[in-house]
């Protein structure tokens, strides 16, 4: 009989433990599907799915149907827009968010952010250009460059103020607005994919992509004339002033960041010429769409971390941030896996024998993507702090060291070479922010435990 009731209490203690395991198991699925239960949420992935989706077939037309040396011309010019554009987030659409995230922060400044913008396009076109002409002029065989910068420079304007009018929408809330847009984007873009690939003609393709953003910044302003902005607007030189130090180290930290990320690819346009480029844009097209899925959780989840941050201190926007970047796991794995495993098979499906040497290029944007991941929590919060200073700092040694990379490794390595600077300048990059939040983090902790020590000594 003891034998009986020491079994009972084992099966007993088995099935309370199995229960238990069981309702964590449904209470972390349910937390995970949390994560995907608010409505604008899901629509920011649809319309960066669609978006990525798009860019994708849009990529890979041009490169089965092209010769490496056309479409390693179109990578450069893409990349140049890119670079471009990734510079314009920095001076003018991560402020925007941060500033305006209440309403009536928008209608207040609304109309100062649109005049700041156009200042921002004005210099940077100007500067371009004249680039492009000294390109054209002193460097021996710089025609092509010369061109290359000109087409970026024309495809940034109206990407530009689409960026800015997505945002805009995304900041009132006004989600069918950034959903249209993609929408009228890709269809755009594909029909301009399918013209240039029937009279074989690149130059359609770069004015497929000019025409779809155009159309996609018309058409986001179009839907967002519904917000009403105040008529007055604040000098934007006093705007500028007032914002200079924050203005000048998130230029600073996006100048640095190309470093690591744009910069190689030109880097290996002067070094190895077009066909390397092809290469490096060939396999990218297959990691884009987690590029893009990791905007799509940042146009979310960056104001909601504001709101975190306000809400709760800086210990909860960061688990605000963690999960966000488990969302980017979870959606990342399977294509990490299939790449993962079947690469040639992959690159033979899609590109033939063009690029039967992109399997190692594949591997290492699959590093470059979990690279830049994990990074993500750290240096988001710093910006949402508003210390993009900290970014900036670790930004420009990353930047410095993969510019050091790829000079070392791209004349033996070509592609492969350009992609370990981008490696190494993400993976310095991030280990530097999260080393600076945490002392940062650190640091508000003490202050205020010391505050609430003094509280009562000043009552008493």
């Amino acid at each position: 009989m003891p034998g009986y009731f020491a079994m009972k209490d084992d099966a007993q203690t088995v099935e309370g433990a199995s229960a238990v395991v069981a309702g964590s198991t449904r209470g972390g699925a349910a937390k995970f599907l949390a994560l995907f239960a608010d409505p604008v949420r899901r629509y920011s992935i649809l319309e960066q799915v669609l978006l990525s989706a798009t860019n994708f077939i849009f990529m890979l037309l041009l490169a089965r149907h092209f010769s490496r040396e056309s479409f390693g011309f179109f990578s450069g010019c893409w990349v140049g827009f890119y670079l471009l554009l990734s510079l314009h987030r920095a001076f003018v659409v991560v402020p925007f968010v941060i500033e305006t995230a209440d309403h009536a922060l928008l209608r207040k400044a609304g109309r100062t952010w649109r005049r700041y913008n156009v200042l921002v396009l004005g210099v940077f076109t100007a500067l371009c250009l004249m680039a492009a002409g000294g390109m054209n002029f002193w460097m021996d065989g710089g025609g092509w460059l010369a061109g290359m910068t000109v087409a970026a420079t024309l495809l940034m304007i109206p990407g530009a103020y689409q960026e800015l009018n997505r945002r805009w929408s995304i900041q009132i809330g006004n989600i069918g607005a950034v959903l249209l847009a993609a929408t009228v984007y890709s269809a755009i873009l594909l029909l301009g994919a399918g013209l240039a690939i029937r009279l074989e003609n690149i130059w359609l393709a770069l004015g497929g992509l000019w025409l779809a953003a155009f159309a996609a910044a018309v058409t986001s302003w179009v839907r967002n004339r519904a917000f009403r902005i105040d008529a007055e607007f604040e000098p934007l030189r006093r705007f500028v002033g007032e914002r200079r130090g924050y203005f000048a180290w998130s230029g600073i930290s996006a100048v640095a960041y190309n470093g690591y990320n744009q910069i190689p690819p030109l880097i290996l346009t002067i070094l190895a010429g077009p066909s390397a480029v092809a290469l490096f844009q060939a396999p990218r097209t297959f990691t884009q769409p987690m590029s893009v899925l990791m905007m799509a959780v940042d146009n979310f989840d960056r104001p909601r971390a504001i709101r975190s941050l306000n809400a709760g201190g800086m210990g909860q926007m960061f688990r605000q941030l963690l999960k966000a970047t488990l969302v980017l796991f979870v959606m990342c794995m399977p294509i990490w896996l299939v790449l993962g495993l079947f690469p040639h098979q992959i690159i033979h499906l899609v590109y033939g024998g063009a690029y039967a040497d992109g399997a190692v290029p594949i591997y290492l944007w699959i590093a470059f993507s979990v690279v830049s991941i994990l990074a993500y929590p750290a240096e988001t919060s710093l910006y949402v702090l508003k210390r993009p200073e900290l970014v900036g700092r670790g930004r420009i040694w990353a930047g410095v060291a993969s510019v050091l990379v790829c000079v070392a490794t791209i004349p033996a390595l070509g592609a492969n070479g350009a992609l370990l600077g981008v490696i190494t300048g993400w993976a310095l990059s991030g280990s530097w922010s999260f080393w600076k939040f945490r002392r940062h983090m650190k640091q508000n902790q003490s202050k205020q435990a010391q505050a609430k020590q003094d509280q009562p000594a000043a009552g008493a």
